[in-house]
């Protein structure tokens, strides 16, 4: 080889070390993120959970690339388990029934289809599961057999507290040859394009309504919500056979009223005409004005037995409502002694 062939190995030699220095001596090339860098970093910053007996995976499982959507979790509500009820004095069916948020017709039938009127004090009821509720969870819907009694219900007169209420008092008035029972009310507070802003729904507090005779009823609204008007719907009402009705309405004779600042005092008198002694008594006072709404009532437990021909006197005072108080109205009512 010459002296120029040595040279050229050489010069060969040292490019090929400075190639290879160069090499060793280049930066890393950067990482782009893997298409399952998010579960990567979601395994990282996971929130550690308390021990379970449940096994874990072991860590060369490979994380799912999506997770899936939790489930919603639905917060348990009363457990629809019928219970018992024991009957107290002055209780009906319906005013039992608006209690529990059932229908007339349910608690009847959960009883054997115990008669209207025969709920007597110390009587164990079975009280079915809760019916369907109105929205709001204010409203009753009472649920008859059938459809209620062709009976015209004159708007309600509803009346602001001084403790910011709103009490909607209205009357039923019995125009059919027979009794009323079982009769349930519902009063809607409409706003002005007629929707419902509000609703309750109540039964009234006498067992019984004879023919030619009423009964009033309340709407209690807490919260009242603006409103244009106020409407009644019949919700339940039957017809009693007196044959087998145990509750008994009284003859009242002898009424007047007599103002005393802002009371009302309502003397009456009404007679057991009756051939069995009666027990639970309730006296019912309505007061209406001129144009026959409702102005207030009050309802009253007498104590004691009334015996066939004993009469009863009621002087009681109520406080109206409203204005205008004209005349009042007095329905007394007993039950029939147990084993009479």
């Amino acid at each position: 080889m010459g002296r120029w062939g040595w040279r050229r190995i050489a010069i060969l030699c040292v490019l090929v070390w400075v190639m290879t220095a160069c090499d060793l001596l280049r930066p890393a090339p950067t990482l782009q993120p893997s298409p399952t860098s998010e579960a990567t970093l979601q395994l990282r910053t996971r929130t550690v959970s308390p021990p379970s007996d449940t096994p874990r995976a072991s860590s060369g499982a490979t994380a799912p690339a999506t997770r899936p959507s939790p489930q919603p979790q639905r917060t348990p509500g009363p457990a629809a388990t019928p219970h018992f009820y024991t009957v107290q004095p002055g209780d009906s069916l319906p005013g039992i029934a608006a209690r529990f948020g059932v229908s007339v017709q349910a608690l009847r039938e959960a009883n054997g289809g115990v008669p209207p009127g025969m709920v007597t004090p110390g009587q164990i009821l079975l009280i079915p599961p809760p019916e369907t509720a109105f929205p709001t969870g204010t409203f009753v819907r009472f649920l008859p057999t059938h459809t209620p009694l062709p009976l015209e219900l004159p708007p309600p007169t509803c009346y602001h507290t001084p403790a910011d209420e709103l009490i909607c008092l209205g009357w039923v008035a019995n125009t059919r040859p027979l009794p009323l029972v079982n009769v349930a009310v519902q009063v809607a507070l409409r706003d002005a394009s007629g929707g419902a802003a509000a609703r309750h729904a109540t039964a009234i507090i006498q067992a019984v309504v004879p023919p030619e005779d009423g009964a009033p009823y309340a709407a209690r609204f807490p919260a009242p919500p603006a409103y244009s008007r106020a409407e009644a719907t019949l919700l339940s009402a039957e017809e009693g056979d007196p044959a087998t009705l145990r509750v008994v309405a009284l003859t009242v004779t002898r009424l007047s009223s007599e103002r005393e600042g802002d009371i009302v005092w309502v003397r009456g008198v009404a007679r057991q005409e009756g051939q069995a002694p009666l027990a639970d008594l309730l006296a019912v006072i309505t007061l209406f004005d001129a144009e026959g709404r409702v102005t207030g009532f009050r309802a009253v437990r007498p104590p004691g037995t009334l015996v066939p021909g004993q009469t009863l006197t009621v002087n009681e005072p109520v406080i109206p409502l409203g204005a205008g108080t004209v005349r009042p109205w007095l329905h007394v009512e007993g039950r029939m002694v147990a084993g009479e």
